[in-house]
Order: C-alpha cells, then structure tokens, then sequence
C-alpha cells in the first residue's frame, strides 16, 4: 500500500527534522552546480518536492532561473511549502509525477529528490520526467538505494522500517534499467555523501521526530522500543559525534542529447 502522506500528518514535522545543515546544503548545491555545469537551467521542475526543500535547493543552485516550480501529490506538503515561500517565488502546484501537467520540452532540468521509492510506476515516471526535457535538459535524480543504505545506521534499532526499506528502496542497477527503458540515457552516477546530524542530541531528536516514512508505517510500539534502543545505542558514542548520510545521484539525458 502506497505511504499516506496526508493521512500519517507526517508534513507538520517534515521541515524540522528533515532540514538540511547549512554544511550539507553547500554540498549538495555544488553538486547540482557540478551536474549542470555549462548549462545552466533556466527553467526547473522539481517533482516530488514535498515541503520544497529541493526547490529551495534549486533556486540557490541557480539564482538565474525564471522560473523554478514543485509538484507534489500530498496537499499538506503543498501547503508547508507554500508556508515558506511567503513571496511567491516558486510555483507549487499538485501533481503525479506519472502524469504532469506540463507541455513537452518544457523545463532545462527535471529533479526528483528523495522520491523514487515511492513511485509505483518508475518507467511511467523516468518517460514523463523525459518529455518534459528541452534540448541540452537533464533529469537529476537524487535517491537512497539499496547498496547506499548503512546496515548500522538507526535501521539496526528498528527491524520493521528496515525491512519496508529493503522491500522499496531500488538497486541502482533497477534505477538504470527503468531510466534506459524510459529512453534516457545515463550521463553521470555518483554516491554523495553529507552531514545528517552531528552530536548526538541532534540526530537523535531527527529520528525521534519520526518524520522519516518508514518510521510513519510501523507500530507505535516497535517505534517507542526502538528509539529507546538507539537511545542506548547514541550514549555510548562522543556527544559530539558526527552521523553522515548517503545518497546515490544519477543523471540521465534524452537519447540525442
């Protein structure tokens, strides 16, 4: 069954905990800068885009585009990202990344970010992200795979999100095949890594806002006991000790490209 991400209410703590360091910005910031380099996007699409922290993240990348917007099917992600773009800077408009409302050859660059585990329908989403592409465009996926995901990490303490993470998360050989039979071709593949907390309080307080999805879709209970054991498990560390993130970057281009 598909995440509810109205229904689980888990928009109205998404922005606090799943904020990123000003340290990892700056990382992921010259990466698209990296990805995109010597052709700048003007026009940006980011789907998925949650409470738009990837769209944020595009505009800072490239102050110079005209027009940046998000699509995102849950509306109280809609509204959280609308909450933070009191000016209207950005467009935020309510989508399914297997149906955009867009014309063809619309958008320099498409972003999906934090998003693929959730599509249903990934060569439906990958031929979608594809038509929208204008000449010289690129499709920047940002994803945790399987083969990024740490076995240690905070998935040690709670063995029912481990296993909805092992049963959703792609194999980076699956985010090719689906891309390739979507007729996009791979440019560039990376592994990315960044600062998710550091110290201890600070990782624990992200976690323990459960704001991750597969920490939405277990039982109260196993959630409680499993903070309570990573808990123990943080104490032992330095309080200062520094708990960094992997995520897999893959960027694809239209065949002629």
């Amino acid at each position: 069954m598909p995440f509810d991400w109205d229904g689980s209410g888990i928009h109205r703590v998404y922005d606090a905990a799943r904020e990123m360091r000003d340290e990892t910005r700056r990382v992921w910031v010259e990466d698209l800068r990296a990805r995109f380099a010597g052709r700048e996007p003007r026009r940006i699409l980011d789907v998925g885009c949650g409470t738009g922290r990837h769209t944020r993240l595009a505009r800072e990348a490239f102050p110079e585009a005209v027009r940046v917007l998000g699509v995102d099917p849950s509306h109280g992600m809609l509204a959280a990202a609308r909450s933070r773009d009191p000016s209207g800077c950005f467009g935020f408009l309510r989508a399914r990344v297997e149906a955009l409302p867009f014309a063809s050859a619309s958008f320099d660059a498409v972003l999906l970010a934090m998003v693929l585990h959730h599509v249903p329908a990934p060569e439906t989403a990958f031929r979608e992200m594809g038509r929208l592409l204008a000449p010289g465009g690129l499709v920047y996926l940002r994803t945790p795979t399987r083969e990024c995901v740490d076995p240690t990490s905070w998935q040690a303490c709670f063995p029912g999100a481990r296993r909805i993470a092992e049963r959703v998360l792609p194999r980076r050989e699956r985010v090719r095949s689906c891309a390739a039979a979507a007729g996009l071709r791979l440019r560039e593949e990376a592994s990315v890594c960044g600062v998710f907390a550091r110290g201890v309080e600070e990782y624990l307080g992200k976690i323990g806002a459960r704001a991750i999805s597969s920490l939405r879709q277990i039982p109260d209970a196993e959630f409680e006991a499993g903070l309570r054991a990573l808990t123990r498990r943080c104490r032992e560390l330095p309080e200062t000790h520094v708990f960094e993130e992997r995520i897999d970057v893959f960027v694809f281009a239209p065949p002629t490209a």
